[in-house]
């Protein structure tokens, strides 16, 4: 039986075989069972493939820049507290993870996510909704 829970999500990276380091903002998700498998979305990639990709795509805690004078290309690194800047890297990795967040209120719940989520969630923990 797939039941909706809500969840952190979570994003890592790791450069050059590193310890891998929490980046970007948490955020949550309201999502079944089956949706919540660990994503590899780069896995060890090159510093000029992984500034080609930020280039067209958005990931959290990750962009593309330019230096100001030299134009040459950055790859940026940031969380809640600290930025990095990369000139150069042999490889990184970037993943997406799911952590079950058990701790947040009804209210947080009906503010955040859309009506229809939010009943369905009801109606999975055996609230009548009618």
């Amino acid at each position: 039986m797939r039941v909706l829970k809500i969840y952190d999500v979570l994003y890592y990276v790791k450069i050059d075989g590193g310890e891998w380091q929490r980046v970007g903002e948490i955020n949550c998700a309201m999502l079944d069972d089956v949706e919540v498998a660990e994503k590899i979305i780069l896995n060890r990639t090159s510093f000029t493939h992984t500034f080609a990709y930020l280039q067209s795509n958005n990931l959290y805690g990750l962009y593309a820049d330019r230096t100001w004078f030299t134009r040459k290309p950055l790859v940026c690194v940031y969380d809640e507290d600290s930025f990095w800047r990369y000139n150069n890297f042999n490889e990184l990795t970037y993943k997406k993870c799911y952590v079950e967040n058990t701790s947040m209120s009804l209210q947080k719940v009906f503010n955040i996510f859309p009506a229809e989520m939010c009943v369905q969630y009801l109606r999975d923990r055996g609230v009548n909704t009618k």
